[in-house]
């Protein structure tokens, strides 16, 4: 099962790693920044759509962003 505030960590790091801000990152994914701030805190979990929008803007491809939410995943599971 997914959890938001993994997925929203990995989002944020992304972000980070790239030294892009929210405002930037969420006009190249054609969001609000409000929105991109709530994925990334954790409030809402990102959806399919969404995602693939934030992994473009970051030029990242989506299926490395998604490999990273499930190690994140597995990791805590084993805990």
């Amino acid at each position: 099962m997914l959890d938001a505030k993994i997925v929203g960590a990995v989002l944020r790091e992304y972000r980070k790693s790239r030294g892009l801000t929210l405002s930037v990152t969420s006009g190249l994914a054609g969001m609000s920044a409000a929105h991109l701030s709530k994925l990334e805190r954790g409030d809402k979990l990102a959806n399919l759509d969404s995602l693939f929008k934030i992994a473009h803007a970051l030029n990242v491809p989506p299926g490395e962003i998604v490999e990273e939410i499930d190690h994140r995943i597995e990791k805590e599971r084993s805990l």
